[in-house]
């Protein structure tokens, strides 16, 4: 593996297929815009310069849909760090001009796929749509202040869980680790650990059940 550092201080290794364009075709539509990554891994959110959550994720060019919309659920659509993981992700590209969304089963049973209604909308604004199985994985750290004692912050870390199924298959398994423990590092200095407190489970996740649409 080779690393090469950025202006920008990003590492990027020169062997990941969103870094560059394969099989020579530099003049291919969708290639041709400018001749930068085409895919970060790391994205930190700040809220009155302290930072207030940070997203990252593995999934090749999938990557910045994948932490926008995780982003968008928590920030915008007010879900709680673990439904805004959770929920079933769309990926759009314009070449070739297609909308893939996720449909997948994880090892445990536990379905994920965007609801029909949701794909019969995007069908009528004439989005042609392909299922995907090989989903990105999503790390999401949030941290809350508000409403703890003695003004002390609290640190809420979600893996996705879409990365249980991929252990025995997975090429990125040191990766994905990796990845979560770097983001942990970043807010670290700022956060104080409160023991025995964590994430509860929002009211529609159970393990139990063979479908989930959101």
């Amino acid at each position: 593996m080779q690393l090469n550092a950025t202006r920008a201080d990003v590492l990027a290794d020169k062997g990941l297929s969103e870094l560059y364009v394969s099989n020579g075709q530099l003049k291919k539509p969708g290639t041709i815009i400018h001749n930068r990554k085409l895919a970060f891994t790391l994205k930190q959110i700040a809220e009155n310069g302290k930072v207030k959550a940070v997203v990252g994720a593995s999934g090749g060019a999938n990557i910045i849909a994948a932490t926008t919309e995780v982003f968008l659920n928590h920030f915008f659509l007010n879900m709680d760090p673990l439904s805004s993981v959770l929920a079933p992700r769309i990926y759009h590209q314009l070449t070739p001009n297609k909308v893939s969304f996720e449909n997948l089963t994880t090892v445990f049973g536990d379905h994920f796929e965007i609801p029909k209604e949701t794909r019969v909308v995007l069908e009528k604004k004439g989005h042609v749509l392909t299922p995907m199985t090989g989903a990105t994985i999503v790390q999401f750290i949030v941290q809350e202040s508000e409403g703890n004692a003695g003004g002390m912050s609290k640190l809420v870390a979600v893996s996705d869980p879409k990365f249980i199924s991929k252990i025995i298959n997975s090429t990125n398994l040191i990766n994905d680790w990796y990845l979560l423990r770097h983001v942990s590092s970043l807010l670290s200095e700022s956060l104080c650990f409160r023991a025995g407190e964590r994430e509860e489970r929002p009211q529609n996740w159970n393990l139990n059940r063979r479908h989930r649409h959101y």
